[in-house]
């Protein structure tokens, strides 16, 4: 086997030994409840994990790209920098456990930060005073990267083979695996919008690639479904929406007050989404977010039990397109080994 490297990229001559390289669906997305290439717009809810928003397409007026009000942030966690913005913040009316970065203007007011707040621009925030000015700040997360990374993992993802069997009973759906390691479901669109419950049927230990189908531009409708699953299951599972516009979970609300009208809808898994913009309201979901924007209203992100801020691994199969793909931004291949590497 020869190795040649040009640049980032590492291209491997393959030869046809029968193992496979583990990869990291989610790579450091994962450490983060949410990950928006484009703007989050979080109102009246509630994250366990950390959340990180680019702002790549920032708003004119030289306003805020993303907005936090009434909204708290790493429930679950101490210490880390846990919200990382990217072309300005609003942040009002809510709390964050941990660290703040974020480059272009900041407006915080009503606001309690644990840790520090690192900027690099003009900032008129109430109530705190734990900030560092850095002209020079370079945030956390590259976002430009980052998407491109995950854009490329989604497009990889959709071309696995189906492992699994995927049984849809009158709106009851059942996806079962079989396979210790990595198994691989496809299901249309429109089966899983119109689904009643959802059951993913697992090996211990097992992973779960979800490929929905029947791309559309609009806000396809996530199913008010009743998962029976276990929680810490939810760790396990991707939901790929490759190439889609936009997706929305909603759960009863008043449709003059814009309130909850009921017990939020409920979804379980990571939701890899990187081309969509996602709409959540009176929802609730266990997993990580990749999106190109997110905006929600009396919503809550939480982390799988027995779950330390998801992070997905997933072996690629023999089949998989030759064993080559464009994986977080390096070529994986397969290697000469016994076992698939760790």
């Amino acid at each position: 086997m020869r190795l040649y490297h040009k640049g980032m990229l590492v291209v491997v001559a393959l030869s046809l030994a029968p193992s496979w390289t583990t990869a990291d669906v989610l790579g450091v997305a994962g450490n983060y409840n949410a990950v928006a290439f484009a703007n989050l717009t979080l109102y009246n809810g509630s994250s366990q994990g950390a959340l990180a928003a680019g702002g790549i397409l920032p708003p004119p007026d030289y306003t805020a790209s993303s907005e936090f009000d009434n909204f708290n942030i790493a429930t679950s966690l101490t210490s880390g920098t846990n919200l990382v913005v990217g072309n300005g913040l609003t942040f009002g009316d809510a709390n964050i456990n941990g660290d703040v970065a974020a480059t272009g203007p900041i407006t915080m007011y009503n606001a309690s930060v644990t840790g520090q707040v690192y900027y690099n621009d003009q900032v008129d925030y109430d109530g705190v005073d734990n900030s560092t000015y850095d002209p020079s700040l370079q945030l956390p997360v590259d976002f430009a990267t980052l998407e491109t990374q995950l854009t490329n993992t989604s497009d990889c993802l959709s071309m696995l083979t189906p492992t699994g069997s995927t049984m849809d009973l009158a709106g009851a759906v059942v996806f079962t695996g079989t396979v210790i390691g990595q198994n691989v479901f496809t299901i249309d669109m429109a089966q899983l919008t119109n689904a009643t419950s959802i059951n993913i049927v697992l090996p211990p230990g097992a992973t779960a690639i979800i490929n929905v189908t029947n791309i559309t531009n609009v806000n396809a409708a996530l199913p008010d479904a009743t998962f029976l699953i276990d929680h810490a299951i939810a760790g396990n599972v991707t939901w790929n929406f490759n190439g889609f516009g936009g997706l929305a979970l909603s759960g009863p609300t008043d449709p003059d007050e814009g309130t909850p009208d009921g017990p939020p809808s409920t979804f379980e898994g990571s939701i890899l989404a990187p081309t969509a913009d996602l709409a959540f309201s009176n929802a609730a979901l266990d997993g990580t977010i990749i999106a190109q924007s997110l905006t929600a209203n009396y919503s809550t992100f939480d982390t799988p039990q027995g779950s330390d801020l998801i992070t997905i691994s997933a072996p690629l199969p023999e089949s998989f397109i030759g064993g080559l793909c464009l994986f977080g931004g390096l070529w994986i291949s397969r290697r000469i080994t016994s076992r698939p590497n760790r």
